[in-house]
């Protein structure tokens, strides 16, 4: 006797789009969700916490109160005639912005592999969502460091017009590393952590809590490479009108984060789709 069951309708979801079409506007026409997930990766972070978004102000300055303690009192580093607080404070907002944006970013497929793997849409989103928080938290600082600075008498200036764009920058840099090691980091568990002591040396290579002028001479053209340098310069500029020279470095410097973004889409786009099989 024939099997009577009835045979249920399958839909096989299957990419067709090769890895080098990035598909843009399919992720334009879901930007509703990513501004959902952006908001959701804000109110999640903070989620449960007695103190809440007091927590975004908390860290970053117990950071900066150690940092004045050990090099502002005890080593007592010379950076001429800028107070040490604010001096390190105009640094440490850019790169602690990189810093916790590009663990974010790395680790967004994995991050959100249960909803990867389950609801088909743009992946493309998930490195963009996951660095607004950071981005959210490095405003909320920027509004402390002017109240700081005014303290120490520096006053807001025009220069504070290039703030945005400067957050914005070192914002795609860590996008740009993200959407380069997101894919390695579900298959290879050891990317995040290998990129957090990377981070971990970075923040004292860069002039974060020295002024360049101790670097010597013959090192200076190799140095000016790091996009970071440039960060933390521009924003001694723009918050406490240290002066800065755009050497050649600084444009060759924009062209790598350009050329890391753009080559990092079609990575992106390359790996993401692999990510799902890995689980």
């Amino acid at each position: 006797m024939p099997d009577a069951t009835p045979t249920l309708p399958r839909k096989i979801i299957q990419a067709e789009r090769p890895w080098w079409r990035l598909d843009l506007a399919d992720a334009w026409a879901h930007r509703e969700l990513l501004w959902l997930l952006m908001w959701r990766n804000v109110t999640s972070r903070y989620a449960q916490m007695a103190l809440g978004m007091v927590w975004a102000i908390l860290e970053p300055l117990a950071l900066l109160l150690t940092l004045v303690l050990v090099f502002g009192f005890f080593v007592r580093v010379d950076t001429g005639n800028i107070p040490y607080p604010v001096f390190v404070f105009a640094a440490q907002i850019p790169w602690l912005l990189f810093a916790k944006a590009t663990m974010n970013a790395v680790g967004c497929l994995q991050e959100h592999m249960a909803l990867v793997s389950k609801v088909s849409f743009p992946r493309l989103l998930l490195p963009f969502a996951s660095v607004f928080r950071d981005l959210f938290d490095s405003v909320i600082l920027v509004l402390i460091l002017i109240v700081v600075g005014m303290f120490y008498g520096y006053f807001p200036t025009w220069r504070l017009i290039v703030v945005p764009a400067l957050l914005l920058s070192v914002t795609m840099l860590a996008i740009a590393i993200g959407l380069w090691l997101a894919g390695p980091a579900v298959r290879m568990r050891d990317v995040r952590p290998i990129m957090l002591i990377i981070l971990q040396m970075g923040f004292y290579f860069s002039p974060i809590l020295f002024p360049p002028s101790l670097v010597p001479p013959r090192f200076l053209p190799i140095y000016t490479m790091n996009p970071m340098y440039w960060a933390i310069e521009i924003s001694r500029w723009a918050f406490l009108g240290r002066p800065v020279d755009l050497s050649p470095s600084f444009v060759m410097a924009l062209v790598v984060v350009v050329i890391a973004f753009v080559s990092g889409l079609f990575v992106y786009a390359a790996n993401e789709r692999a990510a799902v099989d890995v689980q």
